[in-house]
């Protein structure tokens, strides 16, 4: 059963002041950060950094990812007046880790993320965040992003950054990595790493994962410089359940009707990640999405050169703007 997106938390008990590293963070913003429980007892980590009075932006980060990664866009949304709110995802991060092997990147169901994501938005209306609240989605988040939309979450409109909405493969490969992802659950070892994959970060790999997630040599090496720092914060490949989740959620995804909030998604040029295509069946029949193509961009927009990531916090800056003057209406245009 989907769980709708304003199951509500009992917060006497549910959370509490959780840690946040502003030392790894380059210009840090005042921050809150808390700890929050689950509907099924999972202790996932939350972070607010107050901004201006036109609203929240909610924030899904992709897989592997992490809080602080984002606290430099955080203070670009809020020098434009919006206040930006975070999740560390069960297994990243400072959040539960659901494996012995804490390294591993494991779900069932990517239902349980939603309930990661009723615990968050339950969070905001507790902490009264200003309104109107803007989700913001990257990657893996923009898979989870989605489905919260289409579980009614409570937002005005959003934006998606190289949404995970179908991995980036070729069709006998993508079924033979189902197959085999399904035959490893089955069997048991749905918590094993996939072949090929270990314990490290994306991080951790040469110039090979520097083309394909950002052209910024100098951002990239200052998020190794992170996770060295913190390597808490490190989480390395999937595991052959979250596999098999993540492509049982990405064709559910595919197949649904649309949601009816006003969207932007950005798609880098260079995208090597994420289905280009995938992106282009969802927003065909999404008349409230736009899709913007981002020139010379790779997999992770916000990460990008400081030209590319200035023009993107822009123009979600400025759509964020319309649709709250609009009152959630938007831009309502898509090409």
């Amino acid at each position: 059963m989907r769980l709708p997106w304003n199951l509500r938390l009992d917060f006497r008990m549910a959370f509490e002041p959780a840690p946040y590293h502003a030392s790894i963070v380059a210009a840090p913003l005042p921050a809150a950060a808390y700890w929050v429980r689950t509907s099924d007892g999972v202790r996932i980590r939350v972070c607010c950094w107050r901004g201006g009075e036109r609203g929240t932006v909610v924030l899904f980060p992709g897989r592997t990812e992490y809080i602080e990664k984002y606290a430099d866009v955080a203070g670009e949304l809020a020098r434009c007046g919006f206040g930006v709110a975070a999740v560390d995802w069960r297994c990243h991060g400072l959040s539960d880790r659901l494996s012995r092997n804490r390294h591993v990147c494991h779900v069932s169901d990517f239902d349980e993320y939603q309930r990661d994501v009723a615990a968050f938005m339950s969070l905001l209306a507790e902490v009264e965040a200003p309104r109107p609240w803007f989700l913001l989605a990257h990657s893996m988040g923009g898979c989870i992003g989605l489905r919260a939309l289409l579980n009614g979450m409570d937002v005005s409109a959003a934006v998606f950054i190289a949404p995970m909405w179908r991995v980036r493969m070729g069709r006998v490969m993508r079924h033979a990595t189902f197959v085999a992802a399904r035959a490893a659950t089955w069997l048991g070892l749905s918590k094993r790493f996939v072949a090929g994959a270990d314990h490290r970060n994306h991080v951790h790999y040469g110039k090979s994962r520097k083309i394909v997630l950002t052209s910024d040599v100098e951002r990239f090496e200052s998020l190794r410089a992170q996770i060295e720092l913190r390597p808490e914060l490190s989480l390395g490949g999937p595991s052959y359940g979250w596999v098999d989740a993540a492509l049982r959620e990405c064709r559910g995804l595919l197949s649904a009707s649309p949601p009816c909030c006003p969207a932007l998604v950005f798609i880098g040029t260079k995208e090597r990640v994420v289905d280009r295509k995938a992106v282009r069946i969802v927003c065909a029949k999404w008349p409230a999405a736009k899709v913007e193509a981002v020139e010379n961009a790779r997999h992770e927009i916000l990460m990008e050169t400081e030209a590319v990531r200035d023009r993107a916090i822009a123009r979600i800056a400025v759509f964020f703007e319309s649709c709250r003057e609009a009152g959630g209406e938007g831009e309502g245009s898509r090409t």
